[in-house]
């Protein structure tokens, strides 16, 4: 049986993936330089679509998924519905075992591990869910964080960027890197004390359809390094199949409780 960690999990905007540290050259900046949080997160939702995204319904995607050192090579399918309905799908079946699942449906998230089973998701993890779910991560970040703080200017790569940092009222901080020239989303971070490790998720190969920009390319590195490449992505559709965005009858047991 192909075994994936509770954490790797796949989500329509954004993903929440296992991964190890790169290298971060620091540029010295004083405060006083540093662009407040919330101006970075407007730039980055004008340089993603601004109006355009407002215009979305709904998105439809298909992607690839590797994971080289578990001998992966499948592809999945993710949906999402305007404000909070998510559910995404890793093909599993050429390997006997059962397919990934995840979703949110308003306030529920939820997985559907082939090595654990359903799983009710909270703390960091329903949090990380619940923002993969929206077309601009960054627009509810004060339902999900207590403060956002731009700490400093750093390259990574070629690329000067301006790190911030979102603190919880519980969990791990989450750090987010944003292209200073253009102000897409480059890399985040997400400390996982259990594992000994973080998640470093980087997106790149931003394509614009309809007029919103997504990254087309995910890439992970660390532990269980695996990359997701999205090969269609569609908004404002009529064919997603009834019964996309339901919550597992197991699942509203365990949220009853």
């Amino acid at each position: 049986m192909v075994r994936l960690k509770p954490t790797c999990r796949i989500l329509p905007a954004g993903l929440l993936l296992t991964g190890g540290l790169c290298l971060l050259l620091a540029a010295p900046a004083g405060a006083g330089d540093l662009p407040a949080a919330e101006d970075l997160f407007a730039k980055h939702a004008a340089a993603i679509g601004g109006d355009a995204l407002g215009k979305v319904k709904n998105m439809a995607a298909e992607f690839t998924f590797s994971m080289p050192t578990m001998g992966v090579e499948t592809n999945g399918e993710a949906y999402l519905e305007v404000p909070d309905k998510t559910y995404s799908m890793i093909s599993l079946a050429a390997m006997g075992s059962p397919d990934f699942e995840s979703g949110v449906n308003g306030d529920t998230a939820w997985q559907n591990n082939p090595q654990m089973g359903l799983r009710l998701l909270d703390g960091n993890e329903r949090r990380m869910a619940v923002r993969g779910g929206w077309l601009d991560p960054f627009s509810g970040w004060k339902g999900l964080w207590e403060k956002a703080e731009t700490v400093a200017e750093e390259t990574l790569g070629e690329a000067a960027c301006y790190k911030v940092v979102l603190t919880p009222s519980d969990g791990e901080p989450l750090t987010a890197w944003f292209d200073k020239d253009t102000g897409l989303l480059a890399q985040e971070e997400l400390a996982i004390p259990q594992m000994g490790t973080s998640i470093v998720t980087k997106f790149s190969d931003y394509r614009e359809v309809d007029g919103v920009k997504t990254a087309h390319l995910i890439e992970q590195e660390g532990p269980m390094p695996f990359t997701v490449e999205y090969t269609v992505v569609r908004y404002n559709v009529n064919d997603i199949p009834e019964g996309t965005f339901d919550v597992p009858p197991g699942i509203k047991d365990m949220a009853a409780k």
